[in-house]
């Protein structure tokens, strides 16, 4: 965790990766440098709620959370294009466009890691958030919604729970 063994593993796992063309060592230094922004974020709030009433604390959060952002959407397309089947990191990557705003992109890549067992609903759920967001597509995260309720085992887990309340919200705005 130390900032000069952190910049040497990196530096070491890009050397491997340029020796080697092994993509799982650009993935390692990829995941070192996730890991540094998630600090560089978690100082950033805590300065931030020491004090939160300053605007420059506040910006500075703000800019660390973009930064953190913008890597991690580099990051997972970067593994999406060397793992095209890999649908759980479409699914990490649909779920950082949608963070960022950018639901169309987000849609696309929910829709291609729907076909994922082990996630299917957690996808389908982040996937009618975004029609929300995107505003005029009530009538497709109305049936987004009601795909991933369809066969829940358990109705009552927090999943569950979060699903049904989306799709009454979606209802109700209908």
């Amino acid at each position: 965790g130390k900032n000069t063994d952190e910049l040497k593993a990196m530096a070491l796992y890009t050397k491997a990766f340029q020796d080697t063309g092994q993509f799982k060592f650009r993935q390692i230094s990829g995941e070192i440098q996730i890991r540094r922004a998630r600090r560089e974020v978690s100082k950033a709030r805590q300065a931030f709620e020491g004090a939160p009433d300053n605007a420059e604390l506040q910006g500075k959060l703000a800019t660390a959370q973009k930064a953190l952002l913008d890597l991690e959407i580099s990051e997972y397309a970067l593994r999406v294009e060397k793992y095209p089947t890999d649908l759980a990191i479409k699914y990490e990557l649909g779920r950082r466009f949608a963070q960022q705003g950018q639901h169309n992109e987000a849609i696309e890549q929910f829709q291609l890691a729907q076909e994922d067992a082990k996630i299917r609903r957690h996808v389908l759920l982040a996937m009618a958030h975004s029609f929300i967001q995107l505003g005029g597509w009530l009538d497709e995260a109305i049936e987004t919604y009601r795909s991933a309720l369809d066969g829940l085992a358990d109705e009552k887990s927090d999943l569950g729970m979060e699903i049904r309340y989306g799709l009454l919200a979606a209802l109700h705005q209908k």
